[in-house]
């Protein structure tokens, strides 16, 4: 049986290991420029999620926690921002080539 320190170190564990996959995500999404699979619902529930990990955590003064879900914030709020410019510009070159095929 694990002790109680050893489950929150899993559980801090398992939360690193979720801020840096998103961080893949968010690059290839930057080079590929193509956000469409990628739902708004997602990204906001992250967000939301992110933030109440971060208050709960400052609460308590665990200020590595804090860190760490700051960064999976500012992970998903950059793609909030970019998944509309993107959207947009996928939408802009689908018309572009329509009217090019016209």
């Amino acid at each position: 049986m694990l002790a109680d320190y050893q489950i929150s170190y899993l559980l801090l564990f398992a939360n690193i290991l979720i801020v840096l996959s998103l961080i893949p995500l968010a690059y290839e999404s930057t080079i590929l420029k193509y956000t469409s699979n990628i739902p708004y619902s997602t990204l906001v529930g992250f967000s939301v999620a992110y933030f109440i990990f971060m208050l709960s955590t400052a609460m308590k003064k665990y200020w590595f926690h804090v860190f760490i879900y700051f960064v999976g914030f500012l992970v998903v709020m950059y793609m909030i921002v970019s998944k509309k410019e993107f959207d947009e510009y996928h939408t802009k070159k689908k018309v572009i080539i329509y009217e090019e095929k016209k």
